[in-house]
């Protein structure tokens, strides 16, 4: 049986986990589940290390009597926020070593090791090298196929860089690794749903990708399976839930509650239904309907707007005008809030503006796409700095025993 993947992703709002297999390029879920953060990260940033290292000791051990499940995490993948992400792109290259020229995985690696010399921020970190275009001699030309086994006089390649800031890959990779859950591979979350969406026959083949999360949105433009640009503004999901409380003097838990039952509704209907009532601050009894709603929701959505094409216009500064068109997809789960991609729609009138597709077995919600992803991201050899990482005997994790109620074995 192939041994499952565990995936954790820290958000603001929770540590989401999947456990997971990939068949025939088809992610399969065989265990999902979140654990509340608290505050513990804002804005995709660590607040409290301490913190969230007792956290990760917490679940390291995940025993789910509703599922009948029962395993320590050992090793995972690592998703990561694009927050400060810096890329570049370096080509190499380099003598293949074999007495037969055959293009070996050593190869592969010794011109990861030559574009990782490539001059980056001091204050950022490698995060992964992924080959692009690879150069042969011969007359074998260029492919973007793996090489591997072929002969050539020499291997010439070109990568895309991710980097992220110091302090942020380095300490979500400590958090883990402190409460003895060695970090298998590091994927950035747009790279993630890149990988997810490749193979969808309706996946365009470039476009904006927008991750709608409950404090921020990242806006990333990705092609294949590579991100290009990513860029990012401090709104999100939270920020309307907080707006309708504040509004209709309730707590956060009710206004979620009329976000999600009610969302922003332009119909012209003949009634206009109360929502909720509640005392303002002077004591007074208010009934709010939908019409004061939907203006509470309209106000957030023309400032998201501002805010977002604000980003977008930076997102695609290198491109002129008449190039900006990209098809715009929007995922994260706020983006399902009813009427909010209608509304896009009618603000991006020259955009094809589209919602993340759900077709993964066994975890069909919003929240663990980016986990998915990074499940496939990490499911085959692509030649890059993490799989030559993966690779290397000192840095080889221990394998994972997954366990069930009943003394299934899920990994070796």
């Amino acid at each position: 049986m192939q041994t499952p993947t565990i995936v954790i992703e820290p958000t603001d709002s929770a540590v989401k986990i999947v456990v997971g297999q990939v068949i025939d390029r088809e992610p399969i879920v065989l265990y999902a589940t979140t654990r509340p953060l608290n505050g513990l990260i804002k804005n995709g940033n660590i607040i409290d290390i301490k913190s969230l290292s007792s956290l990760f000791k917490e679940i390291a051990h995940i025993e789910d009597k509703k599922a009948r499940v029962r395993f320590d995490i050992r090793n995972a993948v690592l998703v990561l926020p694009p927050i400060g992400l810096e890329i570049y792109e370096d080509k190499k290259t380099t003598s293949v070593i074999s007495n037969d020229s055959k293009i070996q995985q050593i190869d592969l690696a010794n011109i990861i090791a030559m574009i990782k010399k490539c001059k980056i921020k001091k204050e950022n970190s490698f995060v992964d090298i992924i080959p692009k275009i690879f150069y042969l001699s011969n007359g074998k030309g260029n492919t973007d196929k793996l090489p591997l086994g072929l002969t050539s006089d020499y291997l010439g390649m070109k990568a895309i860089i991710y980097t992220l800031p110091n302090r942020l890959f380095n300490g979500y990779k400590m958090t883990l690794e402190s409460a003895n859950i060695k970090v298998k591979k590091c994927v950035i979350s747009p790279s993630a749903i890149a990988h997810l969406l490749v193979n969808d026959s309706e996946t365009p083949k470039a476009y904006i990708y927008v991750d709608v999360g409950s404090t921020y949105t990242s806006v990333s433009l990705l092609s294949k399976t590579f991100i290009y640009n990513s860029v990012h503004f401090t709104m999100g999901g939270d920020d309307l839930t907080k707006a309708i409380s504040d509004a209709f003097h309730i707590d956060v838990k009710e206004a979620e509650k009329l976000k999600r039952r009610y969302g922003y509704d332009t119909r012209l209907i003949s009634f206009n239904p109360t929502v909720c009532n509640a005392l303002t601050n002077d004591g007074q009894e208010m009934l709010y309907t939908v019409q004061d709603l939907n203006r509470v929701i309209k106000d957030y959505l023309d400032n998201y707007v501002y805010a977002f094409d604000n980003c977008l216009n930076n997102l695609l500064a290198a491109y002129p005008e008449n190039k900006r068109n990209f098809p715009i997809i929007f995922g994260g789960a706020a983006s399902r809030l009813d009427g909010f991609l209608n509304y896009f729609k009618s603000k991006y009138p020259n955009h094809e503006i589209k919602q993340i597709p759900l077709k993964i077995i066994g975890a069909r919600h919003e929240k663990y796409l980016n986990c998915i992803g990074a499940m496939l991201a990490s499911s085959s050899y692509r030649g890059s700095l993490e799989d030559h990482r993966l690779n290397n005997p000192n840095n080889r994790p221990n394998l994972n025993k997954l366990k069930t109620s009943k003394g299934e074995t899920y990994g070796g």
